[in-house]
């Protein structure tokens, strides 16, 4: 028997799939200690540098250029004038009872477990400063940076765009988030259509799955004609047009409020990135919206949600846990009736 190279020793398995167990256990402070433990202990793991890091990110999160005719506007929001209240204590306090333990701390060191056990002068002082930010639509500076951590996926570890980048981000700004998220969830969720599955609350892409496998299995039955389009969307959070989501956002008729506060979270952000040689010097980050942020998940769907619209696919797709679009409904049925006529009319010949 040959042995397929030595990657795995004693039984165990490689430091990547290793990573890859706490990322799905969503235990980020595990995965932080030993990728602390993996860089001091074998520089062989990872052989990049701070400047390739740094320019790799840099060139990734550079905005893209506008496209050749469009002409670049700018974004104007009007003044809030209070349509949405600072969040209560209350709705603060349920943000605070939902913090997740053994998660790694951000770039200010501060965990969940120590927000959660600081007691009420703590949670009190916190949620002021909250208040704060929420009213003057303005954040400390010290909030606008994470720390990138890159994850090797597979493949060489010396090539950058095998890796998977992980922001840690300040506790503060993640409570912050999670109520922006939680409000502009009330208001996007009855907006976004019905062909987005993932990340929403009560649906799921395994029903989605599911209806696209009936599909299949009932147009190899009647010998219908069938093309399914799968797309890959290539590093997909970090791809995002910040321009066209505010946008898209505005498009939504979204409260111009939670708009400022979000354009606010997105608005010169930065990031350092954690290498074998230590952490790098900050880099911009001038598109797509941050890994391990609370918002990132919502402001990818009303992205998505736009770029569909723009595409002219809004009416002609729709897999959904309650209906197909009625589309793709009216034909697909048209034909499987068609089908069932002939069979019949065979039959009876």
């Amino acid at each position: 028997m040959v042995r397929r190279g030595v990657r795995k020793k004693n039984g165990g398995e490689e430091p990547s799939q290793k990573q890859e167990v706490e990322v799905n256990n969503r235990d980020s402070r595990k995965l932080y200690e030993m990728i602390k433990h993996r860089n001091s202990t074998s520089k062989k793991t990872q052989r990049i540098g701070n400047k390739r890091w740094e320019t790799y990110y840099t060139e990734l999160f550079r905005e893209e250029k506008e496209i050749t005719g469009r002409k670049k506007e700018k974004v104007e929001l009007k003044d809030s004038n209070n349509e949405d209240d600072a969040p209560s204590y209350d709705e603060y306090m349920e943000v605070i009872a939902q913090l997740k333990t053994k998660k790694a701390a951000g770039p200010d060191q501060i965990s969940n477990e120590l927000i959660k056990q600081g007691g009420h002068e703590l949670l009190s002082r916190v949620y002021r400063i909250l208040v704060a930010v929420w009213q003057s639509e303005t954040m400390p500076e010290e909030w606008r940076t994470g720390l990138l951590i890159p994850l090797l996926k597979k493949g060489d570890p010396t090539q950058c765009n095998n890796y998977r980048g992980i922001m840690l981000l300040n506790t503060t700004y993640k409570i912050l988030t999670s109520i922006i998220r939680k409000t502009l969830t009330e208001h996007t969720e009855t907006k976004l259509r019905e062909y987005q599955n993932e990340f929403r609350k009560g649906k799921s892409t395994i029903d989605a799955i599911h209806v696209i496998s009936q599909i299949i299995e009932k147009s190899y039955e009647y010998d219908i004609e069938l093309y399914i389009l799968f797309i890959d969307f290539k590093q997909a959070f970090d791809n995002i047009n910040r321009r066209s989501l505010v946008e898209q956002m505005q498009q939504m008729k979204i409260p111009e409020k939670l708009i400022k506060l979000t354009k606010m979270t997105m608005d010169n952000s930065k990031a350092r990135i954690s290498t074998t040689e230590g952490v790098t010097n900050e880099i911009n980050i001038e598109r797509g919206v941050r890994q391990g942020d609370a918002l990132s998940t919502t402001l990818f769907n009303i992205a998505l949600d736009g770029a569909i619209k723009a595409a002219g696919l809004d009416r002609a797709i729709a897999i959904t846990t309650k209906r197909t679009s009625g589309y793709l409904k009216q034909r697909y049925s048209e034909k499987l009736q068609g089908q069932e006529e002939q069979k019949k009319g065979n039959a009876e010949d």
